[in-house]
């Protein structure tokens, strides 16, 4: 397995912008070579950002990529759940209970391989 990250940075005074991307593939050290263009892009990218303007604050409706999604849910719902941050915290094993309700009625998380809807069968 090969893995590239790149981490691009631009600063202008104290406004500093940073974003990363990265591959990672099954394969042999030629998944790093030509890389350059995702460097330049990713630059680029940083140094834009310094002219954007800032979102007000506010309540906004959002739409998640489905492959962002599940990891939005896992960060904030999956890792109180796994077995070893249970077992080591009493308050979590209290707290995480089966048919526990979490977040506001309006909130719905499913994720089913047997329902249509929940399958994601996009390919990068």
């Amino acid at each position: 397995m090969v893995a590239v990250h790149m981490v691009a940075t631009a600063r202008q005074g104290n406004d500093v912008q940073q974003l990363a991307d990265g591959v990672s593939l099954p394969a042999g050290y030629e998944i790093a070579l030509g890389r350059e263009d995702m460097a330049r892009r990713l630059a680029q990218h940083a140094t834009d950002l310094l002219d954007a303007q800032p979102v007000a604050g506010g309540v906004y409706p959002v739409v998640c990529d489905p492959d962002l999604a599940g990891v939005f849910a896992h960060e904030a719902f999956g890792h109180l759940s796994e077995a070893d941050f249970v077992y080591a915290n009493p308050q979590a094993a209290e707290m995480m209970v089966l048919g526990k309700v979490f977040g506001p009625p309006n909130l719905n998380i499913v994720d089913d391989g047997t329902l249509a809807a929940c399958v994601h069968t996009s390919l990068r």
